[in-house]
């Protein structure tokens, strides 16, 4: 058996040290044995085929110490290689669904909004849908009697003095529905008094002066009434439907508000700065029939 100084092309620490390696144990096959058996364990042509395979000669009975754990090493950076190789695939198809999503949802036809959670325009009080009123009625010879009536989902109301039929009533102002209920009640009166007002919001109903929609994350999403000083703010508006979720993207609520000719517009409220920063300023008055949306923050 040959003795071959190893020792001297290993401690070079590189390639050409593992390559002068490689040839020696060509040149001397006998080096390959395991043990002292007369009998080579490979051949030139074989140890080169291990060699471009695995980057290093496999001869387990030499390369002990700095060789062998390079050759380990090696080893586990090719199969680390594979490894970040196949997420690396997987991390690019996902994000390609992703993106075809994305862009496929950017030519998408947007869904058509429900009525009752559009955005539209509000001209003044009106006797609405949900409304309560409070109506009194007198004549010369009767005194006056209060009713409460509210407008029911037809846009009419039923008098308890005119059973004939309902009084259509849905969008009119107080005047114009104070002149038609004179005139119904001047077919069975003389003279008859007619007083129309709003009954207070907070006895139930809807509010003459328009409601505002509250969507996304929020306790309890939906219409909220506006006050008759006409001063809520999305503040007050959010804090109304119960407050944020958790989730909640506190730095972009957004408010959509309609004008008289149907163009829409949008506003970002930043709600964190209004409570961190003192910003009142920035807290934004709402108008009736404005669309108040909390998004979900992502992180």
């Amino acid at each position: 058996m040959y003795l071959v100084p190893l020792d001297v092309s290993l401690a070079a620490g590189c390639d050409d040290g593992i390559s002068s390696v490689s040839n020696v144990l060509w040149r001397f096959p006998g080096v390959y044995n395991v043990g002292n058996s007369p009998k080579p364990r490979g051949s030139p042509a074989s140890a080169a085929s291990r060699e471009k395979k695995w980057g290093l000669p496999v001869a387990t009975g030499v390369l002990t110490g700095r060789g062998k754990k390079e050759y380990n090493m090696r080893r586990m950076g090719k199969l680390c290689l594979k490894i970040v190789s196949v997420l690396t695939v997987g991390v690019c198809v996902c994000g390609c669904a992703t993106a075809y999503e994305s862009v496929r949802g950017m030519f998408k036809k947007p869904e058509p909004i429900p009525p009752e959670f559009a955005a539209k325009y509000v001209d003044g009080p009106r006797v609405r849908v949900g409304v309560l009123l409070s109506i009194q009625v007198s004549t010369i010879a009767q005194a006056p009697v209060t009713m409460a009536v509210q407008v029911d989902q037809s846009g009419n109301i039923t008098l308890p003095l005119l059973l004939q039929e309902p009084v259509h009533c849905d969008g009119m102002k107080l005047e114009e529905l104070k002149d038609k209920l004179l005139q119904e009640y001047s077919v069975y009166y003389k003279q008859p008094q007619v007083v129309v007002t709003f009954a207070p919001v907070d006895q139930g109903g809807v509010s003459p002066w328009g409601t505002v929609t509250v969507l996304g994350e929020v306790a309890s999403p939906g219409k909220v009434n506006m006050p008759s000083t006409m001063d809520l703010t999305v503040t007050k508006v959010i804090q109304a439907a119960g407050g944020m979720k958790p989730f909640a993207n506190k730095s972009k609520v957004q408010v959509t508000r309609c004008d008289r000719e149907g163009r829409q517009t949008k506003f970002i409220v930043d709600i964190e700065e209004i409570g961190k920063n003192g910003r009142i300023d920035k807290d934004m008055t709402l108008s009736a029939g404005d669309v108040v949306w909390v998004p979900e923050t992502w992180y």
